[in-house]
């Protein structure tokens, strides 16, 4: 869930004006106090919805406590529904809701006046300039704890499930599938599946994150509209997809269908993109859109010209997340697929579940590159003035 945070934080330090620290420090304000007087405020949306999201998915997670056996929630809501305890689980489910109510109402309280940043007059950072603060004897410690952060989230990973993959290269019996056939086609599915739901969810979470934080919007019927969308997204996936079940079976020709399960997605991820895109919308200043349209441009041209490109780091930042996380989704795969549509997710919850641990580290290894390929691919292309500048300067 680390990423859950971390993307939308740094699309909102990409996005702060720099000027903001200098004028801080010919302020006499010292390191610690422009940190937590001027950067802290301007990334505090972005980090509480991160820690919604943490909140949210932990509550709803299926995949990893049921592997590891544990007794949770969601584990406990599985098993009602294996033994077709129908009531013990709609109990189950309504706790959860109710957490998730309560977590989604502390959440609401805690909001303050968040039009803090003007994103419109951001300029880049220049490293060669002394732009940023020098660590001096904290750059050891800082360091240190980046990289225990990568070896531990990235490294440990991928040399545990590679030691199985050339431990099952080595056996005979243990890559008996054709790599060819065992492995491009669940990837095909993970990868297209994926890649739909993001760009689905990055178009509808748009126009909500714009209702809900435009200051003339900011009504309570908006408000209701946002939290509700959050509560999509910590039902279980598995109760997800069971009322995805019963309303595909009174539509005859959705049942099992390729549409259900995208909607399906759609409705339990679209919070992950809502709230990356709704960070940068709360840093923008509001006078930006009220000069452009005195200026004689439209709201065509508005949105094209200045919301659009503002709001960049936020999209691509919940584009990201859904795609990772639709990556690896397992219960609303495995109950709403179509017949004969696999994922890398559910090859290796097949292969695991079977105890065959050296033939799901191929698949595991290739859901880890095709998971990184895309956060490493933003990476190299961002250049300054290239993703994030847009057209909003010339405005």
């Amino acid at each position: 869930t680390y990423p859950y945070v971390f993307l939308p934080v740094r699309a909102a330090l990409m996005g702060m004006d720099p000027a903001q620290l200098d004028a801080a420090r010919t302020l006499g304000r010292g390191s610690w106090s422009t940190f937590f007087q001027v950067v802290v405020p301007q990334i505090w949306p972005a980090m509480r919805t991160g820690g919604l999201l943490v909140a949210l998915y932990t509550i709803s997670d299926f995949g990893a406590v049921s592997l590891l056996r544990c007794q949770t929630l969601t584990w406990i809501l599985y098993e009602k529904f294996g033994t077709w305890d129908r009531a013990g689980a709609a109990v189950l489910a309504m706790l959860i809701l109710v957490l998730t109510l309560l977590i989604l109402g502390l959440e609401y309280i805690g909001r303050g006046s968040e039009h803090l940043a003007s994103r419109g007059h951001a300029r880049r950072v220049s490293l060669s300039a002394g732009g940023w603060m020098r660590l001096g004897h904290w750059k050891s410690p800082a360091l240190l704890a980046c990289g225990l952060v990568a070896g531990v989230g990235l490294a440990l990973p991928v040399l545990t499930v590679g030691w199985w993959a050339v431990r099952g290269v080595g056996s005979a019996g243990a890559v008996a599938i054709p790599l060819s056939q065992a492995l491009w086609v669940p990837a095909l599915g993970s990868v297209g599946v994926s890649a739909a739901t993001a760009l689905l969810a990055v178009a509808l979470a748009l126009p909500i994150a714009v209702l809900v934080t435009r200051s003339r919007s900011r009504s309570v019927p908006a408000q209701l509209m946002a939290r509700w969308a959050y509560a999509g997204y910590a039902l279980p996936g598995i109760v997800v997809a069971l009322a995805m079940i019963y309303f595909g079976r009174h539509v005859g020709w959705l049942y099992q269908s390729l549409a259900l399960m995208l909607f399906a997605y759609i409705l339990h991820f679209l919070p992950q993109a809502l709230g990356p895109v709704q960070a940068p919308l709360l840093q923008l200043n509001p006078s930006l859109l009220d000069a452009a349209r005195t200026l004689g441009h439209g709201w065509t041209s508005v949105f094209r010209r200045v919301l659009l490109p503002l709001t960049a780091p936020g999209l691509w930042a919940g584009g990201l997340l859904v795609f990772l996380t639709c990556m690896k989704e397992l219960p609303i795969t495995l109950m709403l697929s179509p017949p004969g549509f696999d994922t890398l997710a559910t090859e290796i919850w097949s292969l695991t579940t079977e105890a065959y641990f050296a033939r799901a580290a191929l698949p595991a290894l290739l859901l880890l590159i095709l998971s990184a390929a895309p956060i490493m691919m933003l990476v190299a292309w961002e250049r300054p003035g290239r993703l994030f500048s847009g057209n909003a300067d010339k405005v």
